[in-house]
Parts: structure tokens; C-alpha cells; sequence
């Protein structure tokens, strides 16, 4: 299924191109919709090998070609896939890698403040150890809150 935590109307339109792992020259457009993960074909048609000279790329068997992966993405970011699939009504809206990019930074963000809060203690714990050794002046007891830092 998928990996996304949002509502799927915020997830509808997310979308990763690559080349196809089943066939050569061909790219897997992969794109959300209602919670699923959809894999579209997508081709390039060389104007050389054509009896039209008519190239570039588009849906597996489909004559509206683009000149390049950008242009594709352009046209179908405002226009939805529904004319390719009728369950895909919806335009490409995020590159999957943006959508990783955001849930990195929050993860970071979020990291942070963990980070922050786990130093914070630390050092709680580090000042609540030099408390109790300013108590004491033997030596002994400096040993002890050495072996006491080494376990933190």
C-alpha cells in the first residue's frame, strides 16, 4: 500500500518518476491517490524510429507526446491523469522527493528537541552529582563521581 500518515486528500498527487525495473527504456510513474500507490507506463517514442517522426514522452499507448519528462510533468501537474485512468483524477502535485525532504526536516526538528531535552537532563544529573560531591572533600568520593560520569 503506502507509507503515507495524512489524510488522503492531502496525499492525492504525490508522485515519483523512475525508470521502469520491467522494461527497458520505459519510466514508472508512480502517483497517490485515495490512500493507494498507482504505477502508470510511461514511454519515449524516438522521432527516428517513427513512421511520423513524431517523439517524445507520454503514456503507453497514447499519441499526445511530450518533449521531454519535464514538459510531461508540467502538463499533467495542471491537467489530471483521469484522461489516462479514470481512477486517477488527480494532477501530479509533489514530487515524492519533496514530501521526504519535509518529513526529514520535521524528523530533524523533531530530533532536536529531543536532543535538546536529553542534554538538558544530562546535565541535571551531572550538576545533582557535583552537588553531592562538593559535600564531601575525600578522595575517595572523587573516585566516585568518576565512576559515577563514566556511566552516564
Amino acid at each position: 500500500m503506502n507509507d503515507f500518515d495524512n489524510s488522503n486528500a492531502s496525499t492525492d498527487g504525490i508522485f515519483l518518476i523512475r525508470p521502469s525495473s520491467s522494461r527497458i527504456g520505459f519510466y514508472a510513474l508512480e502517483i497517490s491517490k485515495d490512500g493507494n500507490v498507482h504505477s502508470c507506463l510511461v514511454e519515449y517514442r524516438d522521432p527516428r524510429t517513427t513512421i511520423d517522426h513524431s517523439g517524445g514522452y507520454g503514456f503507453a499507448q497514447t499519441q499526445m507526446l511530450f518533449a521531454s519528462l519535464m514538459d510531461f510533468v508540467r502538463y499533467y501537474s495542471a491537467v489530471p491523469l483521469k484522461e489516462h485512468n479514470s481512477v486517477l483524477d488527480t494532477p501530479l502535485i509533489t514530487p515524492a522527493l519533496s514530501q521526504l525532504k519535509q518529513r526529514k526536516e520535521k524528523n530533524n526538528s523533531n530530533t532536536s528537541n529531543t536532543d535538546h531535552q536529553r542534554d538538558k537532563a544530562k546535565l541535571k544529573r551531572i550538576e545533582a552529582i557535583d552537588d553531592a560531591t562538593e559535600l564531601s572533600t575525600s578522595i575517595d568520593d572523587e573516585r566516585s563521581k568518576e565512576k559515577i560520569l563514566d556511566t552516564l
